[in-house]
């Protein structure tokens, strides 16, 4: 990589190593003396811990910008080291040695064909978190299981108003413990945290574009194409309900080797501890009112996973203040709880409701249907909560109508507010 930004040129003493992995050439340096060098034996490749004898070609002054050719390398030197390049001649043998060592282990690294380093910013170390920066920023994060035999990498989102602010490394730190790393660390962040599954950028960078960065780290699955489920996992998060709510939970389905074949697994079967709710006949987890502890299962061909959940006491609001019935379509009242910013819909079944104008509209287990053309208030009850809406019902003549005077050279366009709405032609050459 190129030096970083805020470190100048004007030290007395330093020297780079270019190699070709860097690019075509180095970048703009002024002052010095540069050596191009090529491996004594085989090819070039600058592994650490370990001596590469190489064999200098040319030395000269540094004119700037220089070349790097393939299986060629350039060094750079200022002050000391550029004395030192100077006493070297072409022909000269010239031995490299890139020692690099963990100070929490000696000798524990050998040698290795590639390394990453993050900023100066821990997240966990040895299962703890560590630093502590507690500003909200996009990040982009790795880390390592306690067994060293999971790696795990995170980006998450920031900079967006109304969808993401950001995380805190303390943030960063519970998400990793709950996914299960012992030690992580942070990468980057800001317009350059992006994550790409299969080409498609998954998350909303800052910049609302991709930017151009000169790294990342990439993953390459070489296992067998397997479509077959091997394994289920709930979503990484601590799953902690409102009392009342039903809830669908998000499962990913794994294959054999560990790669997702559905990010959003739907055909299981769920079951829960009974002392804290039931599912209900659509396979939703519906919550007891009283607080508590247990859990909720997924199985599917007789592989099955278990998530912890904790029933919590909150209060209750209203989604809606008003909403227009047409007589065709139902509306299950939406009553929502929160919980850590994670907004709940409750079971609208639970509250009592009675509607002020029976004529006007009815309900069943929560569920509104539109009688006839009016306006009435449905009102509902449950423990210390009170809540009402206002339907209006405005019921159509019929439920397909003609439209007059279409021709052929109307167009449908998006309706934020219609949902399902397509001009169909008939034989006679009118469009409804």
């Amino acid at each position: 990589m190129q030096r970083l930004e805020w470190e100048t040129e004007t030290a007395p003493n330093f020297m780079l190593l270019y190699t070709n992995a860097y690019g075509t050439e180095t970048h703009a340096t002024t002052g010095g003396t540069k050596v191009m060098l090529h491996a004594k034996e085989g090819e070039l490749f600058f592994g650490a811990n370990k001596n590469i004898v190489c064999v200098i070609d040319s030395v000269f002054a540094n004119p700037g910008i220089s070349p790097i050719p393939e299986q060629r390398a350039v060094l750079y030197g200022v002050g000391t080291a550029e004395t030192f390049l100077k006493s070297l001649s072409a022909g000269d043998e010239l031995t490299v040695f890139l020692g690099t060592d963990l100070v929490s282990a000696p000798g524990l690294l050998t040698d290795f064909k590639e390394q990453m380093g993050g900023s100066d910013h821990i997240i966990l170390k040895n299962g703890v978190p560590a630093d502590v920066w507690d500003e909200e920023h996009p990040r982009t994060c790795m880390g390592i299981s306690q067994d060293k035999t999971k790696v795990y990498l995170m980006v998450v989102d920031g900079r967006r108003a109304g969808y993401s602010a950001g995380a805190t490394l303390s943030v960063l730190g519970d998400l990793f413990l709950a996914i299960g790393a012992y030690d992580a660390v942070n990468l980057d962040g800001g317009g350059s945290s992006a994550m790409v599954i299969n080409q498609q950028i998954v998350n909303r960078p800052s910049d609302n574009k991709e930017r151009a960065v000169g790294n990342g780290v990439l993953v390459i699955s070489k296992a067998p194409i397997d479509d077959v489920t091997a394994r289920l996992e709930f979503e990484p998060i601590h799953y902690i309900l409102p009392s009342y709510c039903r809830f669908i939970p998000q499962v990913t389905a794994y294959n054999q080797y560990g790669l997702i074949v559905n990010p959003d697994f739907k055909d299981y079967t769920l079951s829960c501890s009974p002392e804290i709710g039931y599912i209900d006949e659509s396979n939703a987890f519906v919550a007891y009112g009283n607080p508590g502890h247990g859990t909720i299962t997924a199985t599917y061909n007789g592989i099955s996973v278990t998530k912890d959940v904790t029933i919590q006491e909150t209060d209750f609001a209203m989604r809606l203040d008003s909403v227009i019935l047409d007589g065709y379509e139902e509306y299950p009242i939406e009553i929502s709880a929160t919980i850590d910013d994670k907004e709940f819909v409750l079971n609208p079944s639970t509250p009592q409701w009675e509607v002020a104008d029976p004529e006007i509209c009815g309900i069943s287990n929560g569920v509104l249907s539109g009688l006839k053309n009016g306006v009435t208030t449905v009102t509902g009850k449950l423990d210390d909560f009170t809540g009402s809406l206002k339907v209006k019902v405005e019921i159509p003549q019929t439920h397909i109508q003609q439209a007059d005077q279409f021709t052929s050279g109307w167009e449908l366009t998006s309706i934020s507010a219609i949902n399902d709405v397509t001009l169909t032609p008939h034989a006679n050459g009118e469009t409804n």
